[in-house]
């Protein structure tokens, strides 16, 4: 039995095409759909069994939880060939529950048409005050979804604190991203009044040196650490971080592979 089989036979077997399975509690379930996830990231079934694997999802009540994570590992192997899954016209045919399947609708957006995409853009939109800013940044840093625009963002900009550097270091990447173009200029007036991001943006170039955080350094390549780490006020506060800050070890390591 060949690994496309095998994977098809553990969710038959276990009755995961249903909403609850007979045979496991849910963290069981949830266990083997984690299992079952790594099996589709590791094989790379064929097309038909993903096929086959999705549709029971998305047969699936709305009541019913949806597991994303499994969910995002067959879209992930549909998508490396550019399959769009055609059987699927509306947002409604998805099956979703509002405001808990952000993740199941965000995974499945790589395989659905343009006007789907759209459906499930704005659906994440309307929904955005529900979720807090970490869920945000996941739909569109991990599931690849562009959900930012003028509201999106404000609301996102209202809840992340100064020192998150990650997901201030995400506008950069939202700026790229013509799929945003929206907010572009929203955030070239953040990059103006944002001493990190500009920092960022050009690390050998920027002279504040005393504004320079130890955390900033966390997104530097090895060029522009190895010219930054050598200043000495950063190069103390730095070294200082390795015992203090959470992300002291992090950082320590970039340090031994850079300076």
């Amino acid at each position: 039995m060949d690994t496309n089989d095998k994977i098809y036979e553990v969710f038959l077997k276990y009755k995961l095409f249903n909403g609850k399975s007979t045979l496991l509690q849910l963290d069981s379930s949830l266990d083997l759909f984690n299992l079952l996830s790594e099996l589709v990231y590791l094989n790379n079934p064929s097309q038909e069994t993903s096929k086959k694997l999705l549709n029971t999802i998305l047969q699936r009540e709305k009541s019913w939880w949806k597991p994303e994570k499994f969910v995002k590992s067959i879209c992930n192997v549909l998508a490396k060939d550019n399959f769009i899954l055609e059987e699927i016209k509306d947002i409604s045919q998805l099956n979703y529950s509002d405001v808990s399947d952000w993740a199941y609708l965000s995974a499945l957006y790589p395989i659905m048409s343009n006007k789907v995409k759209k459906q499930i853009i704005q659906q994440l939109q309307n929904i955005h005050k529900s979720i807090d800013y970490i869920s945000i940044a996941k739909i569109y840093n991990e599931y690849g979804v562009p959900i930012f625009n003028l509201e999106v963002l404000d609301r996102y900009l209202s809840s992340i604190k100064k020192q998150e550097i990650f997901y201030t270091h995400l506008l950069l990447e939202v700026r790229k991203d013509q799929r945003c173009k929206s907010v572009h200029a929203r955030i070239d007036d953040i990059i103006i009044d944002s001493e990190y991001l500009k920092f960022i943006q050009n690390p050998q170039d920027y002279t504040n040196y005393a504004y320079i955080e130890p955390e900033w350094l966390l997104f530097c390549n090895e060029p522009d650490f190895k010219k930054i780490i050598k200043i000495d006020i950063v190069n103390k506060k730095v070294k200082s971080s390795f015992e203090t800050e959470w992300f002291g070890d992090r950082l320590k390591k970039i340090f031994l592979l850079y300076a």
